[in-house]
């Protein structure tokens, strides 16, 4: 999470487009964390947890 947008500073030097890498790296997991959630909710830690090994 932070060696790519410390990369891309480094090549480009714009702490803009590091920033906005960065931003766009995390959104998926902003976006997928209530669905799985409420998946947690429904089917039990210990099978998500199964399931996703």
């Amino acid at each position: 999470m932070i060696t790519v947008p410390w990369i891309v500073l480094e090549e480009t030097g714009s702490a803009g487009r590091a920033g906005l890498l960065a931003a766009l790296v995390s959104i998926p997991g902003v976006v997928v964390s209530p669905i799985v959630g409420g998946l947690i909710d429904r089917l039990g830690r210990r099978l998500v947890s199964v399931i996703s090994d």
